[in-house]
């Protein structure tokens, strides 16, 4: 009977490998800056990009100047790995079975406890379904039932099983359980995070700059806004043009940092686009479709696509048309009757142009340009400099 229960554990686990695989796989695609919906974000409430990008989804380690995000789902790949390998030995070495299987119902016990706490911050803290977490969960707890029920067809009581146990045994396991966990960290880490160069700052001099100026106020009107939109500690103002190559660089990093850090931070977003046929401040020629693009987003913003269109259209900048334009709104599947009509209407073309106006008011002359809590500063903001921010509001 223990040979069928181990049996049916390989089965369960082969599942939840796979399960975790793609939960793993999808939180570093989010993490990289994906905006692409997964096949199980459904709607509001049953959403697995919102769960799989929240901060109970990962592990966080501070390092000097960054932060190393571990997925909370790479701990089930592991576990899965670790049951799998320690089955077909027991399965193999029938001498190794009796302590094996005891190991596994511990440490089944264990993963059931994190599931079902994982499966209760879903609904009652983030008040969102992510089917493909419950099945990982179902998957473990139902696994944690098969390796208890050999435990109990072993020696027909777990007393009797107890005394029989060679605890010494036990210490291999553990260690391959270390082994197994830091290998599945670490390669699964370094082959799916896609780390983005960031220059160097001088911190001292970055924060000294800042607390020179004085408190900007910005309206944010009808502007895109992503992150923690109540009560944020950092608030970023962003003006940026969709033909501006930092800009594009910039939209990748920012968008990364309100992912990994969206309790704290806010983006509000406005266009500054270089183009002379719709911003006043541009004398010259300079990026011909900018405009074009700032109201095209602008429209997409209007159907809830704001970020998908946009990191799409700095993705994309080089191959930047009026066509492609209308284009992209296709394939992120807008109302295109709904897009065009908003293009180029008047409204559109004022809601632009007042933004434009904001950022020549605040004498905004180069993109990308961010306003940190009111406070300006050209070029990108990273990671480290982020941190720093933080560490001086707490």
């Amino acid at each position: 009977m223990t040979q069928k229960f181990l049996k049916a554990g390989i089965i369960v686990h082969v599942l939840a490998l796979f399960v975790s695989s793609y939960l793993v796989y999808h939180h570093y695609e989010l993490l990289n800056g994906s905006t692409e919906a997964s096949f199980c974000s459904i709607n509001a409430k049953v959403d697995c990009d919102t769960v799989n990008s929240s901060t109970y989804s990962e592990i966080k380690f501070d390092l000097a100047d960054t932060v190393v995000r571990i997925p909370v789902a790479t701990l089930g790949f592991a576990y899965c790995l670790l049951v799998l390998l320690l089955s077909l030995m027991a399965l193999r070495n029938h001498f190794q079975t009796r302590e094996i299987t005891v190991f596994l119902m511990l440490s089944g016990f264990l993963s059931a406890c994190m599931s079902l706490t994982m499966a209760a911050i879903s609904l009652f803290v983030i008040k969102t379904i992510c089917i493909m977490c419950f099945l990982l969960q179902l998957t473990t707890i139902t696994g944690f039932v098969l390796m208890l029920l050999a435990v109990k067809s072993l020696d027909g009581s777990f007393k009797e099983t107890r005394k029989r146990l060679d605890t010494k045994k036990f210490t291999s396991y553990i260690v391959t359980a270390v082994i197994v966990f830091t290998l599945a960290q670490g390669i699964t880490y370094f082959s799916l995070y896609k780390p983005i160069p960031t220059p160097v700052f001088d911190k001292e001099e970055f924060l000294h700059n800042l607390a020179q100026q004085d408190v900007k106020t910005i309206e944010p009107g009808s502007s895109a806004r992503i992150g923690n939109l109540k009560d944020p500690k950092i608030t970023l103002v962003e003006f940026a043009d969709f033909q501006c190559p930092t800009c594009a660089k910039a939209s990748l990093i920012v968008h990364r940092l309100v992912r990994g850090y969206h309790n704290d931070v806010q983006l509000i977003f406005k266009h500054f686009p270089l183009d002379m046929s719709c911003n006043p401040s541009i004398k010259y020629p300079m990026h011909q479709y900018a405009c074009e693009a700032a109201r095209a987003v602008y429209c997409a913003k209007e159907q809830g696509a704001f970020e998908a269109y946009s990191v799409y259209a700095f993705e994309n900048q080089k191959d930047l048309t009026s066509d492609t334009l209308k284009k992209w709104a296709a394939d992120k599947k807008l109302d295109m009757q709904k897009f065009e009509a908003c293009w180029n209407t008047d409204e559109t073309k004022a809601a632009v142009l007042k933004e434009i106006q904001q950022g020549i008011n605040l004498d905004v002359g180069a993109t990308p340009t961010f306003f940190i809590n009111g406070k300006k500063h050209e070029g990108i903001v990273t990671e480290p400099m982020l941190r720093a921010l933080l560490k001086q509001t707490n």
